[in-house]
């Protein structure tokens, strides 16, 4: 008698496998994106690190709070599609991955804020900001990019991708 030849269930085979493939993009992407707050820069096809800021403060950039890194989520991750969202309900998010030039009314509560701040530091910038004529104050936020498309990680993704279909295919039985 000859032995039956067991055929292995390929659509269930490529199904696990593609949802093997999303949970790991998913997870890789969000390990790239949220290490752009600890090297301070985004990683395309190289490194970019993020402009310096201006002040003295000592906390790391865009890191005071820890909102943004910690809005870095997936949106969608299923066989068919990955998803990853960042800054849900922050809206300085964008104007920091993107740069922005924002606009602020000036008020008389602020200018109280700025000669406080005069009297506090004795830094002349503070002084400058009160006596301005100006009712309107542009800033210029620089792009400080952390979410994004990336070559390097489209590259890791494709590794990985290679890895489990070769596991998968290591763990069938014919």
């Amino acid at each position: 008698m000859a032995d039956k030849l067991h055929v292995p269930n390929f659509d269930d085979i490529t199904l696990n496998l593609f949802e093997d493939i999303a949970e790991h993009v998913a997870g890789q992407a969000i390990s790239q994106f949220k290490g752009s707050f600890y090297k301070q820069g985004f990683t395309d096809s190289s490194f970019i690190a993020w402009p310096r800021r201006r002040d003295d403060l000592s906390h790391k950039l865009l890191r005071k709070s820890l909102d943004l890194i910690n809005s870095i989520l997936p949106r969608t991750v299923s066989a068919s599609r990955v998803e990853i969202e960042a800054g849900k309900g922050l809206p300085y998010a964008t104007a920091h991955n993107n740069g922005a030039i924002i606009k602020i009314r000036i008020t008389a509560r602020m200018r109280k804020f700025f000669w406080f701040m005069f009297y506090k530091t004795n830094q002349e910038k503070w002084k400058f900001m009160a006596l301005s004529k100006k009712r309107v104050m542009r800033v210029k936020i620089p792009q400080r990019q952390f979410i994004g498309e990336s070559q390097t990680l489209n590259k890791n993704i494709d590794k990985a991708i290679i890895n489990l279909m070769e596991q998968n295919l290591r763990r069938v039985k014919f």
